[in-house]
């Protein structure tokens, strides 16, 4: 195909295409690759949210339903160290929370992931749980608790006093990484307890 010349350099397309392509190829494999121009901050941050939640951290004793026209009332405690945690929740027959029914023990490990949105907007931290051991302390279940990993949220507090975990739901239990919560249970405060 003949170019006409008018006195500016003209640059054929195919010519073009192969110059571009050639410069690909020799990025690939020369070893080339993008990297996360905020990656040593982002594992900082996560890192140090690791830190923060080391110790022990209880929740409130809460109302959790009626069974069979008792009430039913609940504490949990996280236990942080290192990279592993343990989890005690404990189930009461009254508002008192002192003699427990139930109590059942969950030992495994915990990794930070990244910063998300959740759906109300909160700045949140994706948090998962990889429980390798479940045991009946005292109590019945009525059916075998089973190890297991569960996904969640992690709000802390401004003052680092407490955090939250995710509202779960229906569509939203954890129980994969595609069903992690999407909004914060405010309902439910955990306390740093190691302290007092």
């Amino acid at each position: 195909m003949p170019v006409k010349r008018t006195g500016r350099k003209v640059i054929q397309l195919p010519r073009l295409v192969a110059g571009v392509a050639l410069v690909l190829v020799t990025a690939m494999f020369s070893g080339c690759r993008w990297e996360n121009p905020n990656a040593a901050e982002e594992e900082a941050d996560r890192e140090e949210v690791e830190t923060l939640l080391q110790g022990t951290w209880e929740s409130l004793c809460q109302f959790l339903a009626t069974d069979q026209e008792e009430e039913l009332w609940a504490r949990d405690a996280y236990t942080f160290a290192a990279s592993s945690v343990v989890l005690v929740s404990s189930e009461y027959p009254d508002s008192s929370c002192s003699d427990p029914d139930l109590v059942v023990e969950s030992r495994g490990d915990f990794e930070v992931g990244p910063e998300v949105v959740a759906q109300d907007g909160q700045q949140v931290r994706e948090i998962d749980f990889d429980f390798t051991e479940v045991e009946v302390k005292t109590g019945d279940t009525g059916q075998p608790s089973a190890p297991g990993r569960r996904y969640d949220i992690l709000s802390l507090r401004s003052d680092d006093s407490g955090f939250f975990l995710g509202e779960r739901d229906a569509t939203h239990d954890g129980e994969t990484a595609e069903a992690r919560p999407v909004r914060v249970d405010f309902s439910r405060e955990y306390r740093d307890t190691s302290t007092e």
